[in-house]
């Protein structure tokens, strides 16, 4: 319930998560396991720079897995586009990220809408360099396509994917994904096209208002 309230900006949800989290980052007190997703991903979506670093040390620092995986997570949850570009840039560094480490890396950036964007964008500016270095791996590469592009939904960024794939054919049978992920992509643009001016209107129909009287967003 505290994750979900937080997601959608709760008031009293996001100022206990950042209050759990100054507590951890000032002095050291310790995240209860059943809020370290919630607390880590509220800390960096609403910090910044030093917010970031300080959990990307202790991810590095950290002996237990598990830990290691939900701060590595909760970082592609930050709101500053340069410190997400500069994260999945790091996919193509193994100084930063381990090979093993990549996959998961990517499903990170999937959670949220600018993480997509940023994903997204990597892929087509540095897809030589992605193809070439993860298409040893059919598998990786596979799991790296569908998660930057399972949830695009727009002709323009089709047509970019589409034009991508032609020019420069995934390595190996990975290129069986591609064809999937233009196949899924055609299907989400027509789901929006049957149903998103429905959804639009239900719902700006049936919104709350706040205090003062506007649309609640939440």
């Amino acid at each position: 319930m505290l994750e979900a309230a937080a997601l959608i900006d709760v008031p009293a949800a996001v100022n206990f998560a950042k209050g759990q989290f100054q507590n951890w980052m000032e002095f050291n007190l310790r995240i209860s396991p059943d809020y370290a997703v919630v607390v880590y991903s509220v800390g960096i979506r609403h910090g910044g720079q030093a917010e970031w670093e300080y959990v990307w040390k202790k991810a590095k620092e950290t002996k237990v897995a598990s830990e290691t995986e939900v701060m590595m997570s909760s970082l592609a949850h930050s709101q500053e586009p340069w410190l997400l570009w500069r994260y999945i840039r790091w996919s193509l560094d193994t100084g930063k990220i381990r090979m093993q480490d990549v996959r998961n890396l990517f499903s990170y950036f999937a959670v949220t809408p600018l993480g997509r964007s940023v994903a997204l964008q990597f892929m087509l500016t540095e897809w030589d360099e992605i193809n070439k270095r993860f298409g040893m791996d059919a598998y990786l590469l596979r799991d790296i396509i569908y998660a930057t592009t399972s949830l695009i939904n727009t002709d323009f960024e089709y047509k970019q994917l589409e034009r991508l794939y032609r020019e420069n054919p995934p390595a190996g049978f990975a290129s069986k994904a591609a064809e999937n992920s233009l196949a899924l992509v055609r299907s989400n643009i027509y789901w929006m096209k049957l149903n998103h001016d429905t959804i639009y209107e239900w719902l700006k129909k049936n919104a709350g208002t706040d205090s003062e009287g506007g649309i609640n967003r939440n």
